[in-house]
């Protein structure tokens, strides 16, 4: 009897362990469970997409439907990238990245200055001038100038002539598209430079003008150095936006003048017949310098502690900028002229003519020549109508389902001490280094040989454009987290609340504003982009932006204009409703 106890013991033992050992495993398993499901997660938007795109950069033939691995394998796609015409997209993008770049720091960064640490006269009004631009669409800036710069009947051109000026502006060079990528760039600069001379102590600078030196000496020579380590992060992030961006050379070099990469491998992807792993492969060219700009840009701005930021609360004197103070005034109101005015003035024309022939500068001022019958059938056509309703689930659908998983993922980060909470933090940041355009191709091949049937379907652009913003929302969320102590949530876990609940009565409503912010500038992002969605698209899942630039492409000027100023319109009652919000997280 005692020997078959034993054995049944033992039996009992191997079937299932026993209750500490279960213990042991539930809580490996709780411990785990939920990383796991993120890494997951994160994988299928981040590295899968790119793991697709660098297979098929190595093909004969891109992935299809049924064909995951079609074609063979090859390296004539990297060496096509020797093609003259790519080289030159190659030196293009780095010319007008360094100049457009240096552009904007100079311009955002004076204002900026301007705003912080001068008596220039109404300093809220350059301020706003530094700023406005932010809340522009650059396919909207680019339409606009397009329209205001173009050199044969351009508004501008029309009135040097009607002036009897002997000068003509042509936006459809190098210059042009750099002057433009600048200005709606600058207000980055000016955000991240006007932060840190806030912050600032200005000690130093007293010190050395108390030791003989004049304003002029120690913004040189104090000043600027303080601010290098912001300045040169605040570039490369700069860099890398104006690098990636898709619709400004496509729309101002659309004749061949200026071609970047995006702007070259929309043209391969386009092409008759299209070369998709050709552009897959440039694609991972532009890949590559992102993942190195970024890296610059981290290790500059972890020397951000040269800058002295102390808590004295010190207010810095201001800079007198006595006969100066006008001249830099109007040189703010000329940008926000250039960049703001000109062009919804040059859109309202558009949009409102009957003729989009102009003789003179005369006829931008006759009513007679105006109408709004294009904007009513505009808004009565079916098609538009389910573009705007096609944007605005698109809109919602991102930011709830963003929200949602960046609000987890910034939570593992913050609250535990999980070990992978390192490689979700490492993994969140990785789409910062990839260009909108190569997302929205590494997304084409990805989910064309899976067997979920998204393709072709709006959700494809929800994934898409929550896998495109994950740096922005996880990095908002995580902001607003480190500011509350985890002392108010462990102390209601501790009066009998669990964990779950303290997260929900606590943490959530201490949060909230910060992630109703969060889902408002979802929603602004997914409406100025456009690159993420330029190959995922289908007839029945256009979005505005791609409405936008379809029109474009029609030459049907009067109903772009039209889709631009709705566009225009709509983020601007975001940025008005939210402006605290949103360019506090510097969109």
């Amino acid at each position: 009897m005692s020997t078959a106890g034993s054995a049944l013991t033992m039996e009992r033992t191997d079937a299932e362990p026993s209750l500490p050992a279960r213990s042991q495993l539930f809580a490996v398993i709780r411990r785990w469970w939920l990383p796991s499901i993120l890494i997951v997660v994160l994988g299928l938007l981040v590295a899968y997409p790119l793991a697709i795109l660098i297979y098929a950069s190595f093909r004969t033939r891109a992935p299809a439907p049924g064909e995951a691995f079609a074609g063979e394998f090859t390296l004539a796609n990297y060496a096509a990238i020797l093609d003259s015409s790519n080289l030159i997209a190659v030196a293009n993008s780095a010319m007008v990245g360094i100049l457009a770049t240096a552009a904007a720091a100079v311009l955002g960064g004076g204002l900026a200055w301007l705003v912080a640490r001068t008596d220039v006269p109404l300093p809220r009004l350059v301020a706003f001038a530094g700023l406005t631009p932010l809340f522009i669409s650059p396919v909207v800036a680019a339409i606009a100038w397009s329209t205001l710069a173009s050199p044969n009947r351009g508004y501008l051109n029309l009135l040097f002539e009607d002036l009897g000026i002997d000068f003509r502006v042509d936006v459809y060079t190098l210059p042009g598209v750099i002057l433009v990528l600048a200005m709606y760039y600058a207000p980055y600069m000016f955000l991240y430079t006007r932060n840190s001379l806030n912050l600032m102590n200005s000690e130093l600078e007293e010190a050395a003008l108390i030791h003989g030196g004049n304003r002029w000496h120690v913004l040189r020579h104090v000043t600027i150095p303080l601010l290098t380590p912001t300045l040169l992060g605040a570039s490369a992030i700069t860099l890398v936006l104006v690098v990636e961006n898709f619709p400004v050379p496509q729309i101002l070099g659309a004749n061949g003048s200026v071609v970047l990469i995006p702007s070259q491998i929309y043209t391969l992807m386009q092409a008759a017949p299209s070369r998709p792993t050709e552009a897959s492969a440039l694609g991972m060219v532009l890949l590559v310098l992102m993942i190195a700009l970024v890296a610059f840009q981290q290790r500059a701005m972890k020397r951000r502690s040269f800058v002295t930021v102390t808590g004295k609360g010190a207010r810095a004197s201001l800079t007198r900028l006595r006969g100066w103070r006008w001249p830099l005034f109007a040189v703010a109101m000329v940008y926000l002229l250039l960049a703001a005015v000109l062009p919804f003035f040059a859109l309202i024309q558009t949009a409102l003519r009957r003729s989009q022939y102009v003789a003179g500068i005369g006829d931008l001022f006759d009513a007679g020549q105006w109408t709004i019958d294009r904007f009513i059938r505009l808004i009565g056509n079916s098609g538009f109508q389910n573009v705007l309703i096609n944007t605005a689930i698109v809109g919602l659908a991102s930011a709830v389902v963003g929200v949602g998983l960046y609000s987890v993922l910034a939570y593992v980060v913050a609250r535990t001490n999980l070990p992978s909470r390192r490689a979700l933090h490492q993994l969140a940041m990785a789409p910062a280094a990839v260009p909108a355009l190569v997302i929205g191709i590494a997304f084409l091949w990805a989910w064309l040989i899976l067997p979920i049937p998204i393709y072709g379907t709006l959700a494809i652009l929800v994934v898409a454009y929550v896998a495109r913003f994950v740096p922005q929302g996880f990095s908002s969320v995580l902001g607003n987290l480190t500011q509350i102590h985890d002392d108010m949530e462990d102390s209601a876990a501790m009066a009998g609340a669990g964990r779950i609940r303290s997260i929900t009565w606590v943490t959530v409503p201490l949060v909230r504003s910060g992630l109703v912010s969060m889902a408002l500038l979802m929603i602004v992002l997914t409406l100025r982009e456009l690159s993420t969605s330029i190959f995922l698209f289908t007839s029945r899942t256009e979005v505005i932006s791609v409405r936008l630039f379809q029109a474009y492409e029609t030459a049907d000027m009067a109903t772009v204009a039209w889709i631009a100023l709705i566009l225009s319109a709509a983020l601007f009652v975001l940025a008005f409703f939210g402006r605290r919000a949103l360019l506090g997280r510097g969109i």
